[in-house]
């Protein structure tokens, strides 16, 4: 019935062709500017400079004016961090240039978001029943090169198809 008004509010996009890289590139460069000029290095950086103890707890959040924000995840953090200020600097400087940082503001805020990616379990190797129907598969393969590359393949994805619960 009325389904065809539904949309008669909806303000219309233009519609674009398609844009050059260059274009979405300078407004994706223009929004992470918001974070700080550098501020991409320090996130590279931070889990060497301060070790993987003080990474678990503490996030950069920002760089603006030389000043470098980091979220922790207790007040306690936050005075230690605040107490290393100027170690932190020193260790930031020969990664980042002299001057990059000058300002080291900790807060608390709950657990930061972590920088480095969760290792995943170790694979375990396939079963024995496993291991010789993949053979099996692969067998016809004349060149022996592609027929090892291609059991090496079979047997990884076995794996990784193993350690997934919903697989």
């Amino acid at each position: 019935m009325g389904s065809s008004n539904r949309h008669r509010d909806v303000k219309r996009l233009p519609r674009r062709g398609p844009q050059r890289m260059q274009d979405g590139s300078a407004a994706l460069r223009a929004g992470l500017g918001s974070l700080g000029q550098g501020f991409g290095s320090v996130v590279a950086t931070f889990h060497e400079v301060v070790g993987p103890e003080m990474a678990r707890v503490a996030t950069p959040t920002s760089l603006k004016g030389g000043t470098l924000t980091i979220r922790c995840s207790s007040a306690a953090w936050a005075q230690t961090i605040t107490m290393m200020e100027l170690d932190l600097i020193d260790r930031l400087a020969p990664r980042l240039g002299a001057g990059t940082v000058t300002h080291v503001v900790a807060r608390a805020g709950g657990p930061p978001p972590r920088l480095e990616p969760d290792t995943p379990a170790p694979l375990q190797p396939v079963d024995p029943a496993t291991q010789h129907r993949l053979e099996a598969m692969v067998a016809d393969i004349d060149d022996p090169d592609l027929r090892a590359r291609m059991l090496a393949a079979a047997i990884a994805t076995a794996r990784r198809r193993a350690a997934t619960p919903d697989s």
